[in-house]
């Protein structure tokens, strides 16, 4: 879903300082909110402690923990309802738990407990919202006691986002002869293409610089400009300009040496 750009060196300055700019797109993980994140069925409460959408690797990992106190006997399983959207095409099964397919009292996925203390794991593919659906324990011993109630799970409507570089994954910079503004001889284009509006693109910034070299000085001097967008559903194409912007007194803390600055472009939802 995302691309990562190798970074390609640029020409070097009239200084015998070399500018090398890298490029990433949507590296990270974003936090998802949640609303009903804890039920207590009997002893033992259900919490959902995370939901998160790991933009790499395109998948969201719902953390579930599962708590029974030391007076109270541990359910034998725990049961996520799911509904009808989640299937097992949906599913990733290297970060997830082991579970099973049930269909009482009702559709959903079932995880054994064996301790205490321990936590379940639903991954799934795509970017998964939130929304209240039910869950269920079970113990096994005396009367077989089955207790229901809500906690929040995956919301059966997925949204998706994606972020890739288009163009300028290779900038350079004009050999840099005293005080002045630098543009880069190369713009990027971003696209993101979402399924949903009101998501909002940002960028950070790592530095390897030269020993002796001072990184207040670089980030100052090193300017990034998005253009103008609307954060709508669709595809939706931003141009990034660069520039350097150099001060005499700058050249101070800009030994003669290579620096590297790496950009990660990341999109998010709330």
């Amino acid at each position: 879903m995302a691309k990562r750009v190798a970074p390609r060196h640029s020409a070097g300055s009239y200084w015998s300082r070399l500018w090398i700019i890298g490029l990433g797109a949507a590296l990270g993980v974003m936090a998802l909110a949640y609303g009903v994140g804890a039920v207590t069925l009997g002893g033992t409460t259900i919490t959902l402690t995370s939901a998160t959408y790991n933009v790499k690797s395109n998948y969201t990992r719902f953390t579930y923990q599962v708590t029974t106190n030391s007076h109270s006997p541990i359910p034998a399983y725990w049961v996520l309802g799911v509904g009808d959207c989640v299937t097992d095409e949906d599913v990733v099964p290297f970060c997830g738990s082991s579970f099973t397919w049930v269909t009482s009292p009702f559709r959903g996925m079932k995880f054994a407990v064996s301790s205490r203390n321990q936590k379940s794991y639903v991954c799934l593919s795509g970017q998964w919202t939130e929304a209240e659906t039910q869950v269920a324990a079970a113990w096994t011993g005396g009367s077989g006691t089955l207790l229901t109630g809500s906690i929040d799970g995956p919301a059966c409507a997925a949204a998706s986002i994606s972020l890739d570089v288009l163009q300028g994954d290779s900038v350079s910079f004009p050999a840099v002869e005293g005080a002045g503004t630098y543009p880069a001889s190369t713009e990027t284009v971003l696209r993101v293409t979402s399924s949903t509006s009101g998501w909002t693109l940002g960028y950070a910034l790592a530095f390897s610089i030269p020993s002796g070299a001072t990184q207040t000085v670089v980030e100052d001097i090193f300017h990034v400009t998005l253009a103008d967008y609307t954060a709508s559903s669709g595809i939706t194409d931003v141009g990034v300009s660069y520039a350097l912007v150099v001060d005499l007194e700058d050249f101070a803390g800009l030994p003669q040496g290579t620096y590297v600055i790496t950009i990660a472009y990341t999109v998010s939802t709330d």
